[in-house]
């Protein structure tokens, strides 16, 4: 049964912030394994080691193995998007379960990481096709650096309209950079040709 984080694991998840903001990072990660085995259903604990591994921090850095830790990560946060999707909020609802866009956030920050890991061959191998579906998987799902990654990438692509579209849903996430005002433009918003002072001008 899916339901929300236990007291002891969120607990252990907030010594573990602490020590990272102290520059204590072996302790950090002493404490997320601890949350992790507080609650092997919780994705964020996981999730977190899975980074820690993969940038060494507190540890020698181990791939392959960061790689395992956000593959556990999605299963778990799909899991629990499933029985939000399944629950909702209701009184038939297991205890502390997340809300569905909080569910729905933590699978896109985790196939995010995993795009990361396929484009530049961390701990599996290098597949920017298969990273770059990923990333756009993230992005749908509202995460906001998948957004702005697609985006860009459209932009690059000459793929205006779409690149548009994935940097708007950033700019709705807190994402603001500056040249980026055509993303309103209404031949961007709506299916009207680009044309005249309808145009991108960067």
């Amino acid at each position: 049964m899916v339901c929300g984080p236990s007291i002891p694991a969120l607990g252990f998840l907030q010594q573990a912030v602490l020590a990272h903001e102290q520059g204590k990072l072996e302790l950090s990660l002493h404490f997320l394994k601890h949350a992790r085995e507080s609650d092997p259903v919780l994705p964020l604990p996981v999730f977190l080691e899975g980074i820690y591994l993969r940038h060494g921090w507190g540890c020698r850095p181990d791939h392959p193995e960061s790689y395992r830790c956000l593959h556990i990560a999605l299963m778990l946060s799909i899991d629990a998007l499933k029985a939000t999707i399944k629950f909702g909020m209701g009184a038939n609802a297991p205890p502390g379960l997340p809300t569905p866009s909080g569910a729905r956030s933590m699978v896109g920050l985790v196939l995010y990481e995993m795009s990361a890991s396929h484009r530049f061959g961390w701990g599996v191998r290098k597949d920017r096709g298969l990273a770059n579906q990923l990333m756009e998987l993230a992005a749908n799902l509202g995460d906001v650096d998948a957004c702005v990654d697609v985006g860009t990438r459209s932009l690059k692509h000459n793929e205006k309209r779409k690149a548009a579209r994935y940097l708007r849903w950033a700019s709705f996430g807190g994402w603001k950079d500056f040249g980026t005002g055509w993303i309103w433009k209404v031949c961007f918003l709506f299916f009207f040709p680009c044309t005249g002072s309808n145009n991108t001008h960067f």
